[in-house]
């Protein structure tokens, strides 16, 4: 084999495996890899590629396969329109229609207006002024709380400071009559 012959037989090999060779492109090739002087390099391709062609389809394949497809849609659609007669989902469909429609009445049957639940401007503003006030009163018993616990506080460090011996006053620390 020349060189000019080895690389048309390395593209046709790259375009077999990508799968961009047509029918004459493969001819081409399983003549070029039956050549009694092909190199020893390309005699792996050589085998596959042999063993590849042993899988072909039969004469025919695509059309008995477009037949059979044809076939089993006719039998489909054929077992749809006798099954068409009871559907589980009109039935579905038709139930949920009637379950809304209840609803619909029944909200419109039971709902009475409210009458009288308006207030005047005059009770707004009693009714206003009642929440304020409570709300008024809750924030200052907090306040005084909190006035409370800072004393409390206060008052607790004195008295563990006194108790361990420790006097404070103005001018500083005064620990067992002396000023630290």
């Amino acid at each position: 084999m020349n060189t000019d012959t080895i690389s048309r037989l390395r593209a046709l090999l790259a375009g077999y495996y990508a799968g961009e060779t047509s029918e004459s492109d493969e001819r081409e090739l399983h003549r070029l890899l039956g050549d009694a002087s092909l190199p020893a390099e390309f005699e792996a391709d050589r085998r596959m590629i042999s063993a590849m062609s042993l899988f072909a389809p039969s004469d025919g394949f695509e059309k008995r396969l477009s037949d059979k497809i044809d076939q089993m849609a006719t039998d489909e659609t054929g077992r749809r329109n006798r099954s068409g007669r009871f559907n589980i989902t009109l039935l579905l469909r038709v139930a949920a229609s009637l379950v809304v429609a209840v609803g619909v009445g029944a909200t419109l049957f039971f709902h009475r207006p409210q009458s009288g639940s308006d207030l005047t401007p005059e009770e707004a503003y009693l009714q206003t002024e009642f929440a304020l006030a409570v709300f008024a009163d809750a924030l200052n018993k907090g306040c005084d709380g909190i006035r409370l616990a800072e004393g409390s506080a206060d008052d607790g460090v004195q008295k563990a400071l006194a108790s361990i011996g420790i006097i404070v006053d103005g001018s500083g620390i005064v620990e067992n009559d002396k000023t630290i």
